[in-house]
């Protein structure tokens, strides 16, 4: 296999992958021979991730990763991305004569590489960007592909922003094929978001080696920086290792639902216990005329009653009727999106389109109903909720039997959008929070701060570099703009 290698580079005709912000180089390096060998020596030897390094951390949620993972690289370097931080196992032979391989067609140095192994076309990696911190931003990402041919999706980071900042640049698709090569070259990281599906139609087995250059003094200094917090005091109260939130009263998101939880059972227990010590401590009547006086008056009350309730009722289904017209009516925010399905539905066809929107008139009317009774954590678990249902009803109705995953995806997306977009007034600062309160006080803070410079921060931007200040000046730019759209942090 060493030999084999050794020959390689001689001719590698390379296929330009070019657009906004995009800059790729793909051929296909390895001769199949060589590409099955390698698939089976790496079948053979390789030990994947088990327990918590084989976990991601998904809108505050741990879920098992939809593919097993492996990671070696020089020592002491680890890889952090999505919550978890994935350690380097020494480097086996192998890939020692694959990474050299590469530095001598490439020219690029790597000392690190992540092994995905997809065991199916089940098996996929979401929409992500590989722009870590601790990457070395003037290198390209070498991204080499073993066994199942898989079709690799990249989309441009406008097309996933919030509906006003939303540009229309169609995806770039690219087959990785058995032995194949791909250079992701910067800045395409930075922009793009690539993702690898789900295909049912890919049965085989697929191992994808992403060669990587790591910035060392960056993934493991030792010196602490002067001005920043302990890591101990960053972690969850309750022990559990994970990082806490002021704002749960320093638990983490699942420690803090969990206190939640327990207080309102307790809350409830109390309630319960104090209705039945009431009861029980309300004077027996032993007389047969009080009897019938207090018959007599629940029987008066009763028609009373129910016309109270019927008149509450009305009143509320008004408001309710009321604010639902006011939300959904002259929402140009909405208006805008139902055109940019438009297309969308027109392929999936009338019943689908009719699906959709019953299930998101469900589900906002259900949140309308219980904006002014439950806390917004409730009102959160319901859309989280909401949305995994849609997600399993897609692929259990036969009225989605004809629509495709990537379809299925687009219409997720879109209920999302949608509902969140009607919801926004309850959802986001409601009344029964402080959180306007505590955004302006964020605010001020940061304005008493503004004497902070990067040497402080010992984040070594070079401020001085042109380049660098023109990205620090974007990433300013996006954040106003997130402000400016309503988005809360």
């Amino acid at each position: 296999m060493e030999e084999e290698l050794a020959e390689l580079g001689k001719k590698v005709v390379w296929q330009k992958f070019s657009a906004e912000g995009l800059d790729m180089d793909y051929t296909l390096l390895l001769p199949a021979s060589l590409a099955s060998k390698i698939l089976l020596c790496l079948e053979r030897d390789v030990q994947y991730f088990s327990g918590n390094n084989a976990q991601v951390k998904v809108f505050g949620k741990w879920h098992p990763i939809p593919r097993q993972q492996v990671a070696f690289g020089d020592p002491g370097l680890f890889y952090t991305f999505s919550g978890n931080t994935i350690p380097a196992v020494s480097w086996p032979p192998v890939l020692i004569q694959i990474r050299d391989t590469l530095h001598r067609i490439t020219g690029h140095y790597y000392n690190f590489v992540l092994v995905n192994r997809y065991r199916n076309g089940d098996d996929h990696i979401g929409e992500h960007r590989d722009n870590e911190r601790g990457l070395d931003p003037a290198s390209p990402i070498a991204s080499l592909s073993l066994g199942q041919a898989r079709e690799f999706v990249l989309k441009h980071g406008a097309v996933r922003k919030k509906i006003r900042d939303k540009r229309d640049i169609p995806p770039v698709k690219v087959l990785l094929q058995h032995g194949s090569l791909l250079m992701m070259n910067p800045p395409t990281n930075q922009i793009w978001y690539h993702s690898l599906p789900p295909r049912k139609s890919c049965p085989g087995v697929r191992i994808n080696l992403t060669f990587r250059k790591l910035l060392q003094n960056v993934m493991y200094t030792t010196k602490n920086p002067s001005l920043r917090i302990k890591q101990d005091d960053l972690k969850c109260k309750n022990g559990c290792g994970y990082y806490g939130n002021s704002e749960w009263g320093g638990y983490c998101s699942q420690c803090y639902r969990k206190s939640v939880q327990h207080e309102r059972l307790k809350k409830t227990d109390y309630e319960d216990r104090l209705q039945v010590t009431e009861k029980h401590a309300r004077p027996s009547s032993t007389s047969f005329s009080k009897f019938e006086e207090k018959k007599r008056q629940q029987v008066e009350k009763k028609p009373k009653l129910l016309k109270m309730f019927k008149k509450s009722s009305s009143v509320k289904d008004t408001s309710r009727s009321e604010q639902w017209k006011e939300m959904y009516i002259g929402n140009p925010d909405l208006d805008k999106l139902k055109e940019e399905s438009h297309s969308c539905f027109g392929s999936v066809g009338e019943l689908v389109e009719k699906d959709v929107q019953k299930c998101i008139h469900s589900f906002n009317m259900s949140a309308l109903k219980l904006a002014d009774t439950r806390p917004i954590e409730e009102l959160s678990e319901l859309a989280q909720n909401f949305y995994q249902v849609f997600s399993k009803r897609m692929d259990a109705s036969t009225i989605y039997k004809d629509v495709t995953q990537d379809r299925k995806e687009i219409l997720l997306d879109y209920v999302e959008k949608y509902a969140m977009t009607f919801l926004y007034r309850i959802l986001f600062c409601p009344p029964s929070t402080s959180d306007e309160e505590k955004d302006l006080a964020i605010q001020n803070r940061i304005r008493q701060l503004n004497w902070v410079n990067a040497k402080h921060l010992e984040c070594r931007i070079n401020e001085t570099q042109s380049e660098v200040r023109d990205l620090v000046y974007t990433a300013i730019t996006g954040i106003i703009a997130l402000i400016e759209y309503g988005l809360d942090w």
